[in-house]
C-alpha cells in the first residue's frame, strides 16, 4: 500500500468511529510521511478521545509543516480552550491571525474576548 492508500484507510476508519485505529495509521503514516495534513488528522482524532494534550502536539506539529493551514490553528486553540488554558488559546488565535489574516480566527478571538472577560 502508498502513503495515499494508508491515508484514505485512515480516513475511512476515523469516519466509521474506529478512533484507535485511525490513529495507529496515522502513526505508521509519519513514518514516511510527514506531511501537515497527516498530523493535521492526527489531532482530530485526538480531540474526539478528549486528549487534548496530545493533540495539541499534533497541531503544533501539523502548523510547523504548514504555518496558513487556518484549521490547525483553531483546533489547536480550541484544545487550550478546553484545558481551560486561555493565555496560550489567546496566543495561538492572535499568530494564526498574523499569518493568515482569517476572519474565521477574527471571529473566534471577539468570541474568546467576550467569553473570557465577561463571562460569556
Amino acid at each position: 500500500m502508498n502513503s495515499n492508500e494508508y491515508f484514505a484507510k485512515a480516513v475511512k476508519l476515523y469516519n466509521e468511529n474506529n478512533i484507535k485505529e485511525a490513529i495507529n495509521i496515522y502513526k505508521s503514516l509519519l513514518n514516511f510521511n510527514k506531511k501537515y495534513y497527516v498530523y493535521y488528522n492526527l489531532g482530530i482524532c485526538y480531540i474526539d478521545l478528549k486528549d487534548y494534550k496530545k493533540a495539541i502536539e499534533a497541531f503544533e506539529k501539523a502548523i510547523k509543516l504548514n504555518y496558513l493551514h487556518v484549521e490547525s490553528y483553531i483546533n489547536l486553540a480550541y484544545c487550550y480552550y478546553k484545558l481551560k488554558d486561555y493565555k496560550n488559546c489567546y496566543r495561538i488565535i492572535k499568530i494564526g491571525n498574523t499569518y493568515t489574516s482569517s476572519t474565521k480566527l477574527q471571529s473566534i478571538e471577539n468570541k474568546l474576548i467576550k467569553v473570557v472577560i465577561y463571562g460569556g
